[in-house]
Parts: structure tokens; sequence; C-alpha cells
């Protein structure tokens, strides 16, 4: 399924700092650094791509919140309130190919741009991500049956065992795309959240 690129910056803090001093000074062309905000417990840095014939204006934002990395956490475009996704991950490789990259290769740290597609197995197990395909391709897809109740329980459980970032709206995506009618896919999202949120009462 389609998803969101992940941009990320390894190293130090001292290691990100200079980093992000060498990114300002030899920013591609298109690409300039706006500002620096700071809150209690992180730095944004925000850049601004002027755009091209096939690409948007946008204001594109990095952070340092979590420990030891430096990823992008948000991009916006200038003009109007939504961004397409496929402009986004486009836009996102565009910076990590022309900026982000030389410069993380030039000073010895690893950065990464993950793919713009998932399977489930990006997310689940072996045998957590057989339990929804056979859940999903067994099942009566206008009105559940028992033994596809059964089926459906079997992969609830099995999943808030992993501890795994999938989640209702990668769930949705998936049956979406597995041919699911919005009524019952939208019922299946609410039940997912709701069971994982009672394992987890369950649990502790």
């Amino acid at each position: 399924m389609d998803v969101y690129r992940d941009l990320k910056v390894y190293g130090t803090q001292k290691q990100l700092d200079n980093f992000i001093s060498h990114l300002k000074s030899n920013l591609s062309a298109g690409w300039d650094f706006v500002k620096t905000s700071q809150d209690t417990d992180s730095t944004m840095y925000e850049f601004l791509y002027q755009g091209n014939k096939t690409l948007p204006s946008v204001k594109l934002w990095m952070t340092d919140h979590e420990a030891d990395t430096l990823y992008v956490n948000n991009v916006l475009p200038i003009v109007g309130n939504e961004l397409l996704q496929v402009d986004y991950n486009r836009i996102v490789e565009n910076f990590y190919q022309t900026n982000v990259s030389p410069i993380a290769t030039e000073l010895g740290l690893q950065s990464i741009l993950t793919p713009d597609q998932k399977t489930l197995d990006d997310w689940l197990s072996m045998d957590t991500a057989a339990k929804l395909r056979q859940f999903s391709n067994l099942a009566n897809k206008s009105g559940l049956h028992p033994l596809d109740q059964k089926r459906w329980f079997a992969f609830l459980v099995a999943v808030h065992q992993e501890h795994t970032e999938f989640n209702a709206t990668i769930l949705h995506h998936w049956l979406a795309e597995n041919g699911w009618p919005e009524e019952q896919m939208w019922k299946l999202v609410l039940e997912y959240e709701f069971a994982q949120e009672l394992l987890d009462f369950i649990k502790y």
C-alpha cells in the first residue's frame, strides 16, 4: 500500500548540530533555510522549497525530538491546506537526494529514506499477517459469519501481542485495497481500535 516516506539522519547531538550547520550552508537550488525554533525538549528547523513545474512550493520541517535522530516531521504547501501524498513523497525524496544524503555521506553519518510502498509483512510477523489475509480471503464481506468472527478475533489477539506500529489507519487502507465495502470496513476498524484498548486494559 502507498505510505508516506520517512527521512531520518542518525548521530550524536554534536554530530547532528554539525550536520544542520552544513545543511543550511549548502542547500541545493530551490531550497532555502527559514528559521530555527525551540521548545522544551526539541529543536525545529524550517526549510522552504520554491517548487517547480511539477511540484508545489512547500515548507518542510526537521526536528531532533527523537534521541540521536534528526527527521522530517512535516511538509505543508505554501498555497492551500492539503498536500497530495505523492507530492509529499516526491518532495521528501528531492530533499534527501539533493541535500541530506550528500551531506550525511560527507560527514560519515547514516541517513535513510524509507520506501513509498509497504506490505503487511513490513508491519506484522508472517503468522499474524497470514491470519489477517486468511480472514479477509475467507470472510463474507457483506456480513461476518461465526467462523469469520473467530478468524477476526484470532488476528486481533495476535496483533496485540506483537506491539507493532500497525494501527487502525493502516488497517483501513489495507481493507480498502482488498475489496471491503465501506460500511463493513469502518465497523472492523472501530472493532480493531476497541479490541486493542480492551486488551491493553486487561493486560495492565
